[in-house]
């Protein structure tokens, strides 16, 4: 009897941000997004998010975004707001972390809303990509309908990272002391999700300081990684399918050279 085959296959950071990149192009991101999203797609796997899972049952949505309007940038009392438009925190994600940055390296503190975006799968890299560059992060986010039933997460959460005790939750209810030492704007955008959350819309928000301590910008402390960074075979699959569709051999020897 033929013993049935492992639907998970070990895979590696490296592995996930190479192919990642030529993915993302797929999917039709130009270079400059793909680039940094699959940095990001990578960070995200190694915290065991199902990111892969997200980018194979939402790839309609990926393709369609690229038809919505640009990202929009406004500037506001408590820091900026961005409306993605339908698109991918993948895209819009990386923006809000470089606007961030800006607003805690010149003010002590920063803070940026993101409306209608999806993708939240994607958060733990973010979060990654703020800690290298020496900030803490108060991430709250709310998944929209289309996004919570092809993916079954949860409508909400949130994520601390850079402080002495790094915590995340699935539901807004579980922020509590997590508010603790943040600005008072931290509160205002609990209460802004927790209204998205009751609308059934997205919603992404950071608030970000410089890290108290050293200590607090240990990236493997902060967002432990998996012991074995596993995927599922289908998802596996997929990434590679989409990679095949911007770069692909058509010689048979060169096919074979390639590992297709």
């Amino acid at each position: 009897m033929v013993a049935p085959m492992s639907d998970r296959i070990i895979l590696s950071r490296s592995e996930v941000g190479r192919v990642g990149v030529w993915a993302l192009r797929g999917l039709g991101y130009p270079f400059e997004i793909a680039d940094r999203g699959a940095a990001i797609l990578s960070r995200a796997v190694v915290a065991g998010e199902p990111a892969l899972s997200m980018l194979r049952l939402m790839e309609s949505d990926f393709r369609s975004s690229h038809g919505q309007p640009k990202l929009a940038l406004a500037r506001n009392d408590a820091g900026y707001a961005v409306d993605a438009h339908d698109r991918a925190l993948v895209e819009a994600g990386p923006v809000a972390i470089d606007l961030v940055t800006a607003a805690t390296r010149n003010g002590g503190w920063g803070l940026v809303t993101v409306e209608r975006v999806f993708g939240m799968q994607m958060i733990a890299g973010l979060a990654h990509l703020a800690l290298r560059r020496g900030l803490s992060t108060l991430m709250i986010w709310t998944a929209g309908g289309r996004e919570v039933a092809a993916t079954g997460m949860s409508q909400a959460g949130w994520r601390v990272t850079g402080v002495s005790t790094p915590s995340a939750g699935e539901t807004l209810g579980g922020l509590g002391d997590a508010l603790d030492g943040w600005p008072e704007a931290a509160r205002s955008q609990v209460e802004l999700a927790r209204r998205r959350e009751a609308q059934g819309s997205s919603f992404f928000s950071v608030v970000a300081r410089p890290c108290a301590d050293p200590a607090h910008r240990n990236l493997d402390a902060q967002i432990p990684p998996a012991d074995v960074i596993t995927a599922d075979v289908e998802d596996f699959m997929h990434l590679y399918a989409l990679e095949r569709i911007c770069w692909a051999p058509t010689s048979e020897r060169s096919f074979q050279q390639a590992a297709f």
